[in-house]
């Protein structure tokens, strides 16, 4: 079994998902561009990357601690579930 980014990504969220994706895609460009990785090149392209999209990534995680706090107190009020 691969225990690679992507097939971690499986058994995450959608947004930790999204952006191992965006990762590796912006990865592989860098990598077709050159196949010698800079690594000032390298950091660059994924300080870019985070920049982009890691405040879904945030906002995603706050959501999901009001979401289990809720599911905690109805599970709590409702102890049939």
């Amino acid at each position: 079994m691969d225990d690679g980014p992507l097939n971690e990504c499986r058994r995450g969220s959608s947004a930790e998902c999204l952006l191992v994706f965006r990762m590796t895609v912006a990865l592989q460009g860098l990598w077709r561009e050159n196949c010698v990785l800079d690594p000032a090149a390298l950091g660059q392209r994924i300080a870019d990357v985070a920049q982009a999209h890691y405040n879904v990534y945030v906002i995603y995680c706050s959501n999901a601690i009001y979401q289990n706090r809720k599911l905690n107190e109805l599970m709590s009020v409702n102890r049939a579930c």
